[in-house]
């Protein structure tokens, strides 16, 4: 369904295409989500969910420096995949502020547990400033991690080395600020 949207748009799209590509009924799409935008907020939640709760795909760092490179290089990754996706949902975002009221409501700077524990074991084992506080550095890293896959992937299309260096110096400016060595 998102492949759709992504060659269409969400305006070039109707429940019917959508409802075809997903091999379901339209009077069952309209019924259980509301239509095509109240279908787009539940695949939207989904994505949301599945990067909080989510498998983190590489192993525990030593230091805050590096446990934040590679936690924004993972979602700078997971992001680019879904690139086309997400330019839908931040055009609608942008252009209809009833959708980005419902939206925001599952935008949240709700940490990844795995992440939020990683930080938690790095700051136990005296590697993050004791009177550091995980939740803003958490909703740091969530603005520069979107910022990099909004500015740097999809409006400016940095190359992923090109970005990575962004991150990389993002990640060193936090482990220098919260983190001991």
């Amino acid at each position: 369904m998102r492949h759709g949207w992504s060659r269409h748009g969400f305006d070039g799209s109707s429940v019917k295409d959508i409802a075809e590509a997903a091999e379901a009924n339209v009077s069952l799409v309209n019924r259980y989500f509301g239509g095509k935008e109240g279908l787009l907020l539940t695949i939207l939640n989904e994505m949301i969910f599945d990067k909080q709760e989510g498998i983190l795909d590489y192993s525990p760092q030593e230091t805050l420096q590096a446990e934040v490179f590679e936690y924004l290089r993972h979602r700078y990754r997971a992001d680019m995949e879904n690139e086309a996706f997400i330019r839908v949902v931040i055009s609608r975002i942008v252009l209809d502020r009833t959708f980005r009221d419902q939206a925001l409501k599952s935008l949240t700077y709700a940490a990844d547990e795995n992440f939020r524990q990683r930080l938690s074991t790095l700051k136990s084992n005296g590697k993050i400033r004791e009177d550091a506080d995980l939740t803003m550095i958490f909703r740091q890293i969530g603005l520069i991690s979107f910022s990099a896959s909004l500015t740097e992937g999809i409006i400016l299309e940095k190359s992923k080395s090109e970005t990575e260096k962004v991150l990389q110096e993002a990640a060193s400016m936090i482990g220098m600020h919260f983190g001991r060595i």
